[in-house]
């Protein structure tokens, strides 16, 4: 597997890398959807930059019309225990059937898998809302004099979807 993308902010030194279907070194949303496993098999992803912008990746798993997944892979702005190698990654995870939102998922940079899972779950579910509803200040700064990246018309439909 190679490097397909990456996300990452300025303030870590660490970039995660983002292997083709949204799968990083510490998550792959298949433990969660696992029809995800034949779209990506089978070439189906489609992908692209939410709003255009770098550090958010979006993925989307289209299974039959009306029904698909999806994957936002997003690197916030923060470090954790003063730890600038270690990349922090936000992932959001959703099901759609017959068009309409089944249920969504938030995680903190890894699978919730010890004791306190549910707490740890609950904690990073308020903190990516938090960020999503303060407009995401600390990137909109560090951006303010670049401009979207240009895309394929594939790729600007699925940022259509995104915004």
């Amino acid at each position: 597997m190679y490097t397909y993308s990456f996300v990452g902010t300025h303030d870590c030194l660490e970039k995660v890398g983002v292997f083709y279907g949204g799968i990083t070194p510490n998550f792959d949303p298949a433990a969660y959807i696992p029809g995800i496993r034949k779209v990506r098999d089978a070439g189906r992803v489609l992908d692209g930059l939410v709003g255009g912008w770098l550090p958010a990746l979006r993925f989307v798993y289209p299974e039959k019309p009306g029904d698909w997944s999806e994957l936002v892979i997003y690197a916030p702005m923060r470090v954790e225990n003063g730890n600038q190698r270690v990349q922090p990654v936000w992932y959001r995870v959703c099901r759609v059937e017959n068009n309409a939102l089944r249920w969504v998922r938030y995680f903190d940079s890894y699978h919730p898998f010890r004791r306190g899972w549910r707490q740890e779950l609950n904690r990073s579910t308020r903190n990516c809302s938090r960020c999503a509803r303060g407009g995401n200040t600390p990137w909109r700064k560090a951006c303010r004099s670049t401009s979207p990246t240009s895309a394929s018309p594939k790729w600007s439909a699925i940022r259509w979807y995104a915004k």
